[in-house]
């Protein structure tokens, strides 16, 4: 039975007042030590865990009795949670919640813990189990930069000025705060609830009071569940509950208050013997009552005997549930089997759109892709160049930039040299100039001899790379290195242009296939199921709303020749209601002219004729307001029974080549309305794959009756009676 408990302790005491002693705690809630086999008790420990224990602690167990050796005198060495874990979910559920409470306030991250589940069988319910789990942590904030050994952990934390931390780990106050307590219970109460919804539990916890819970039921209408919240709450007897006598007292109230004498024992009652009249049977009057004690075990006992109640209510709650579901389940699996799977032009058009769409959206993902990649991939001719400038830690580079400066301006000086060289050698006094002349040749053969030594490196660091030096064992390092990410780019971008390529293609194929039925009909049926032969309260009117939720109308009709009678329903298509329609003909006092199709009436290609019945409001002698039928003649017109795409003058199917304007002119093709079933959506992906390799044509595939074969099917006499049935009016 679902319940809620949780509870935080600071650290134990005993009867005497004192503390207890922490080591010794540790061994009872994990059953180790003196409590490993407890006589005359059922083994309950079920599981037990723990989590960041220093290095220097042996076990958990010596981590607490160091716990224990450094507290102060009337001091708190640990605290302990206490909570009640549920009978629905498994040892492993009831865990993971644990572990999700641990996380979710800090002890997993923060304290030294350990907890155990015990697991054994309710007190006063022989069918139920008493499942709970103890958690016990030191309220040391663990700073994992700063471990600590044995004597420190446990010495008093303190920070100087500076800032400079000393001593052992700081407490966390917050576990001692008025308002934590409500924070962790009602985390306690959320990690439960949402195991219970994703196992699709209908069951619930709650932290709150029994006030708060019978008011949020009143609330939501729940009037049986804030009935049984409309009680006092039990009382926690503790300890006191393990007295033999005292349990036999709380059972022999249980029967009284059931009113089951028979198994009710005898009660102290102190010369009355009405203590607990099974009149009463929920009601305890506590004036009855001279002992505190008894009134808290009576209320005890009422309180248990309500809750299980509401566990029943709750079981039978869960049944109807699941009976619901698999009712909903049994009528999707009907409908799936009644309706038929058609696949159109529009589906199939449908389908190509979000194949193009799909395409489409890959080749702008792998192109963004192989950018990303190109970044990445260095030219054969650059690697040498980059992997000795790697080796040099970027001297290589900087020499060739150096060289470069100075090539540059001894290209631009030589420029003027060779003109004025040529000038002398020509004795062209206007263009000669023997200052500049002499000046330029010095300034040419210092920029030589500056740029020399830069040349010399150079030429040294080509001729260490190919011997056996270290340079040299740094260089080819750096250069496999960078080939072989080299490589695996080109590799990559290859695949990638390849894969680009290929959906390139299989998007033009996709529209050249497509370009077949751009100018058909979306409703023409590509494919069918064979169709029901007739109309029934099953069909959909366009593939989506049952005939079964339309109005429906009636006659009874008898036929000149046989004389017999029958009565022909018609199911309204149009949506309009009879109140509309009763405003209307008081208005007008005329029949009102309604599109209906006939129950019965042959389907051919997945259309049924369509009528117009004119009809009239009227009361039955039960006061029941119903639609009368005036007349009723047959249209030219057809109903279909199957869904098709409504969509405007050109499919949304893009060519990649189409012009910005084109595009911009085409239509969307909208989804079709209401359900439909996985069988069809399997039915068209399957046909639009074998159209896409030419496995049939694009054309009709169709199991259906045409309509010309059910006519030669037909009777003379059938027909002559469609006729009659046909122009026929009261």
């Amino acid at each position: 039975m679902s319940i809620y408990y949780c509870e935080s302790l600071p650290h134990g005491v005993q009867r005497n007042g004192h503390k207890l002693n922490t080591r010794t705690h540790a061994e009872y809630i994990t059953r180790q030590g003196d409590y490993e086999h407890m006589r005359n008790r059922e083994e309950d420990l079920v599981y037990r865990s723990s989590g960041n224990m220093p290095d220097w602690a042996d076990n958990e167990l010596d981590f607490f009795q160091a716990a224990e050796d450094k507290r102060r005198f009337n001091g708190r060495a640990y605290r302990e949670i206490r909570l009640g874990l549920q009978e629905e979910l498994s040892l492993e559920e009831n865990i993971a919640c644990i572990e999700e409470f641990l996380k979710e306030t800090g002890i997993t991250d923060n304290h030294a813990y350990i907890y155990a589940v015990h697991d054994k069988t309710a007190m006063f319910a022989d069918d139920h189990r008493n499942i709970h789990a103890h958690i016990m942590f030191s309220e040391k904030l663990i700073d994992k930069d700063r471990p600590l050994d044995r004597d420190t952990y446990f010495s008093r934390y303190s920070e100087t000025k500076d800032g400079y931390i000393t001593g052992g780990y700081a407490v966390d106050r917050s576990w001692s705060e008025r308002g934590r307590l409500p924070i962790i219970r009602k985390q306690w109460a959320d990690i439960v609830n949402s195991h219970f919804e994703k196992l699709d539990m209908d069951i619930k916890i709650s932290e709150k009071t029994l006030k708060e819970q019978r008011k949020e039921a009143l609330e939501n209408g729940q009037y049986e569940e804030a009935e049984l919240l409309n009680r006092e709450p039990a009382p926690q007897l503790r300890d006191s509950i393990k007295n033999p006598q005292k349990r036999k007292m709380i059972r022999t109230m249980e029967h009284l208050i059931t009113a089951d004498s028979e198994k009710a024992a005898d009660v102290p009652t102190d010369g009355d013997e009405n203590i607990i009249s099974p009149k009463t049977k929920y009601m305890i009057p506590p004036n009855k009552f001279k002992i505190e004690e008894e009134l808290k075990m009576a209320i005890f006992a009422h309180d248990m005997i309500i809750r299980r109640l509401a566990k029943e209510i709750q079981k039978e709650r869960a049944k109807e549930r699941a009976k619901q579901k698999a009712e909903y389940k049994q009528y999707l699996q009907k409908a799936e089997e009644l309706e038929p799977v058609i696949v159109t032009v529009g589906d199939v058009m449908a389908k190509a759109e979000e194949h193009m769409a799909a395409i489409s959206e890959n080749i702008t993902e792998t192109t963004e892709k192989l950018k990303t990649v190109k970044q990445n991939y260095i030219p054969k001719k650059d690697i040498r160049h980059i992997a000795l400038t790697q080796a040099t830690n970027g001297r290589y580079e900087e020499l060739n930039h150096i060289i470069k400066a100075y090539k540059k301006q001894i290209s631009e000086k030589r420029k003027i040299y060779k003109i004025q060289d040529k000038a002398y050698n020509e004795n062209n006094a206007k263009i000669f100039n023997s200052l500049l002349y002499h000046k330029t040749r010095i300034e040419l053969n210092q920029l030589k001899e500056q740029q020399r030594p830069y040349i010399k490196e150079l030429v040294q660091l080509h001729t260490e790379i190919h011997g056996n030096s270290p340079l040299a064992f740094t260089y080819n390092a750096k250069k496999n290195e960078l080939l072989k990410d080299s490589e695996k780019a080109n590799k990559e971008m290859a695949a990638l242009t390849k894969n680009i390529e290929i959906r390139r293609r299989q998007y033009d194929t996709l529209y050249k296939k497509m370009e077949q039925l751009f100018d058909d009909d979306p409703s023409r049926i590509l494919y069918a199921d064979k169709l029901p032969d007739t109309v029934s309260i099953y069909s959909k009117l366009d593939g989506v709303t049952p005939l079964k939720e339309q109005l429906s109308v009636s006659r009874n009709v008898e036929y000149i020749d046989t004389k017999i009678k029958e009565k022909e329903q018609y199911i309204i298509t149009e949506n309009v209601s009879i109140k509309e329609m009763e405003e209307q003909y008081r208005k007008t006092q005329q029949p009102i002219s309604l599109k209906a199709v006939r129950i019965n009436d042959p389907v051919t290609q997945g259309m049924a004729d369509i009528y117009r019945v004119e009809v009239i409001p009227a009361v039955s002698k039960e006061g029941r307001p119903y639609l009368k039928i005036d007349k009723v003649y047959r249209t030219k017109d057809r109903q279909l029974l199957y869904q098709v795409r409504q969509i405007g003058k050109k499919y949304r199917i893009i060519n990649r080549h189409a012009s910005k304007s084109k595009l911009n002119n085409q239509n969307h093709i909208p989804n079709r309305a209401g359900h439909m079933t996985p069988k069809a959506e399997q039915s068209i992906s399957n046909l639009f794959t074998k159209v896409m390799n030419e496995q049939v044509p694009v054309g009709p595939q169709m199991h259906y009756q045409e309509e010309q074969d059910i006519d030669k099917e037909k009777s003379e006499m059938e027909k002559a009676e469609e006729k009659v049935r046909g122009g026929w009016s009261l």
